[in-house]
């Protein structure tokens, strides 16, 4: 425009002082022709990322005018899209760092909800409860699952006094490590140590439980004063499932009969290839990130697309419930406060009832 106006005041100038208007005419012929030339510009179909600075906005590799009067409908809202997610990125790590500084902790809370990750309006929360009773994650190598595992426990940890820890963790115990130290941690095993003693005690307890229920004349948790409810944690599940037939008993056992028993599953894993039936009918809670295989969501009836584009130093996934689908991202700089050291013996075999 700063050439289109000087342009046209020359063009209607000539025409006046030497009365010739064809210089008018081709001053508006070449203004008209510059300004469909940028309207069929802003018109034209851009394909890739949105970039936003301040010397302007591209799409891809184009650059787009500088007025967004030449932009299509298609190209508006992709930009529109672009600053939400840009604001919702930066609303999320306030409010991540915020929650980092409080440990985690969660107010209000009902059930034992725990953080998920964020959206548009703010925290994304599961009820582990309400709306599990078990939750499998599933994504590839580097889609941030042990980052998530770690964000989720620590928030369940610290809003939750009242809930019991199984932690099994099948990649050397790089994620769930961190939390063994607690005091709530019943047990812990890796795949760099015999973990035939932590199934053992896990299906022994689920066994005691039932025994327990039977004796009070109760059904599920909810009618207990004075049961604890119990976590399961399993980083690789396939992994876990292969070591061995007292591992695959008592996760399927969990999955099976958890619910009522008060007893929860969280499955981490890479693909769904090697779980059987039962495991995929009753992880009806699924939380899948960037990345994953769209065989392996077809597998566990999710139809929902997830887009690969990462935010730097965030991951995107999908958290599917019975009924509700919510898209969410989450920070992948998080890592937990390590805790103080206990012997051994006190995180392996602990009397699990009080």
């Amino acid at each position: 425009m700063v050439w289109l106006l000087p342009s046209l005041v020359a063009g209607v100038a000539l025409a006046l002082i030497t009365h010739s208007w064809a210089y008018l005419a081709l001053s508006v012929a070449t203004s008209a022709a510059s300004f469909l030339a940028q309207l069929l510009r802003g018109r034209a179909k851009f394909e890739g990322e949105v970039h936003i600075c301040g010397a302007g906005v591209a799409i891809g590799n184009r650059v787009l005018p500088r007025s967004s009067f030449f932009w299509s409908r298609e190209v508006k809202s992709r930009v529109f899209e672009a600053l939400q997610s840009h604001s919702s990125a930066q609303r999320a790590q306030a409010a991540i760092q915020k929650l980092i500084d409080e440990d985690f902790h969660l107010t209000p809370v009902e059930g034992i909800q725990a953080l998920v990750g964020f959206d548009g309006n703010g925290e994304v929360r599961f009820d582990l409860a309400a709306d599990g009773p078990h939750l499998f994650v599933i994504g590839p190598t580097g889609s941030g699952k042990s980052r998530w595992l770690e964000m989720y426990l620590s928030s369940m940890i610290s809003t939750h006094a009242e809930i019991d820890y199984w932690l099994a963790d099948f990649k050397g115990g790089a994620t769930l490590g961190h939390f063994a130290p607690h005091q709530n941690c019943i047990a812990f095993t890796t795949d760099l140590e015999d973990s035939r003693e932590f199934w053992a005690v896990l299906t022994e307890f689920v066994h005691l439980r039932e025994i327990e229920f039977a004796k009070l004349g109760i059904s599920r948790i909810e009618q207990s004063q004075n049961q604890r409810r119990q976590v399961v944690v399993v980083d690789e599940l396939i992994p876990a499932l292969r070591s061995g037939s007292l591992s695959a008993s008592a996760i399927e056992a969990i999955a099976t009969r958890g619910r009522s028993l008060g007893i929860h599953l969280i499955a981490a894993s890479q693909a769904t290839s090697g779980m059987g039936r039962i495991l995929l009918t009753n992880l009806r809670a699924k939380l899948i990130l960037a990345g994953t295989d769209a065989v392996d969501m077809a597998q566990l009836g999710v139809t929902e697309k997830l887009a690969n584009e990462a935010t730097p130093g965030q991951a995107r996934g999908l958290l599917v419930t019975p009924g509700r689908v919510t898209r969410f991202s989450f920070p992948l700089l998080f890592r937990p406060a390590r805790l103080p050291a206990v012997p051994r013996r006190a995180r392996v075999r602990r009397q699990p009832e009080r």
